[in-house]
This record gives C-alpha cells, structure tokens and sequence, in this order.
C-alpha cells in the first residue's frame, strides 16, 4: 500500500512539474521578445535622429523597423497564448502591445514619407 501511495504521489509531482516547466519557458519567451521589441523601436527612434541621407542609411533604418515588427509580433502571439494569471503575476497590461504596435506603424509611415 505504502509503494502504491508513493508512486501515485510521485507520478502527480512529475506531472505538475511538467505542466508548469511549460510555462515558465512561455514566460521567458515573451519577456526576451518584449525586451527585444522595445529595443529596436528605441534604435529606430535613436537613428532617424543621426540618420544619413544615403541609401545604407535607409536600409539600415528598414532592417530595424523590421525587426522590431518581427519582435513585437512574436510577443504579440505569445502574449495570447499565455492565461490572465500569469500575466498579472509579470504586471502585463493589454495596452503594452497596443502602444507598442501604434509606434511601429507610426515610425513606418513617418519613414515612408522620406
């Protein structure tokens, strides 16, 4: 009985662990992601300060409004896929992304018009 009790115990530990192992790994994503984001629009901003007038310049200022889509989306999606508590545990609101989503498509219309 005692080896019975012992393994059921066991196999519901190991479980538990599994599950919640997931979802650390989702969390680390989405802050890495969010970070990153937040970065490459701090790029952006910065080099249209200092920003040439040649073509590398441009290209350059492109590959960092890509990336910074590229990252906000990824944080975007995982951000949907990760439940209410865990994001009220990292003090995520819904408006971070939005703001975040406005200042890229804000930053792409203003280079557009270059």
């Amino acid at each position: 009985m005692k080896q019975f009790i012992f393994f059921m115990l066991l196999g519901t530990f190991s479980i538990a662990g599994f599950f919640n192992e997931s979802t650390n790994k989702d969390k680390i994503e989405y802050l890495e992601n969010e970070r990153l984001c937040n970065l490459f629009i701090q790029k952006v901003k910065d080099y249209k300060k200092t920003m040439r007038s040649d073509f590398l310049a441009t290209a350059t200022l492109a590959s960092y409004e890509h990336r910074a889509s590229l990252f906000c989306k990824k944080a975007k999606t995982v951000k949907e896929n990760l439940s209410s508590d865990i994001l009220e545990d990292l003090n995520i609101s819904d408006d971070t992304n939005n703001s975040i989503e406005l200042n890229i498509t804000a930053e792409k219309n203003s280079t557009n018009l270059l």
